[in-house]
């Protein structure tokens, strides 16, 4: 009977089922609040701060607790050391409970679009642009595939979504509006009356391009016998 009693003893005490059960009962709202601690670090404020101090004060105390001597004389000093870190988690919780708030969710404050002066020399000029969301924590974002791009003066200025660029259709000014959420924007684009047709030449233009791509090359169009009925000279 004295072994059983011993063997009983021994299993409840700091060495063997009772730290057990503190650590099943503790660890699950010392993983949850450590993870919502150490989540929040991005975002530190003085509550937060307290409450990973907290988290880390527990779980000292945890692991002295379950690794700590119990011996005649410090019998009573672990009972004021449970009792502590009880009360540490109960204010751990509460804590997290409020610093742990719902962030409210972000809001669409205006659009920027870029280049902000736009000017078109004539008919079959084009301009590519960008479009930026910017919302009420300071984040930007793309807005050029969201937003809804359309010309208030079509016959002027047309929109090409796809390629995200502006088309001049004629001579004058446009107004281009730009909304997304609720919020919109007017942009002014001016066409100018430059209606002289640019001239292709083949050396500087054409060639060029034929150079770049090696399509006047040995091996393409460049060979002997060219190539698919069509042949280039090497030397131009």
């Amino acid at each position: 009977m004295r072994n059983a009693s011993s063997l009983r003893d021994f299993l409840w005490s700091d060495f063997g089922l009772r730290p057990l059960a503190a650590l099943c009962v503790s660890l699950p709202n010392l993983v949850f609040h450590s993870s919502r601690c150490i989540g929040a670090i991005s975002r530190t404020t003085p509550s937060r701060l307290a409450s990973t101090w907290l988290w880390a004060v527990l779980l000292s105390i945890l692991v002295y607790n379950l690794s700590a001597f119990e011996q005649e004389t410090n019998i009573r000093f672990m009972a004021k050391v449970r009792f502590f870190g009880s009360g540490l988690l109960v204010l751990l919780w509460v804590v997290s409970a409020y610093s742990f708030k719902p962030e409210a969710a972000r809001v669409l404050k205006s659009l920027r679009l870029e280049p902000e002066a736009i000017v078109l020399p004539g008919r079959g000029a084009a301009q590519h642009f960008t479009l930026t969301a910017i919302y009420s924590d300071g984040t930007e974002t793309d807005a050029a595939r969201t937003a809804r791009v359309t010309s208030l003066n079509p016959e002027v200025v047309a929109v090409d979504t796809a390629k995200y660029q502006f088309l001049a259709t004629s001579p004058g000014r446009a107004r281009v509006r730009i909304a997304q959420a609720g919020i919109a924007t007017v942009a002014a684009i001016s066409v100018g009356n430059h209606s002289t047709e640019m001239s292709v030449n083949f050396s500087p233009d054409v060639l060029s391009i034929l150079t770049t791509k090696g399509c006047n090359g040995s091996g393409c169009h460049g060979s002997p016998v060219g190539q698919n009925g069509f042949k280039l000279s090497l030397f131009g």
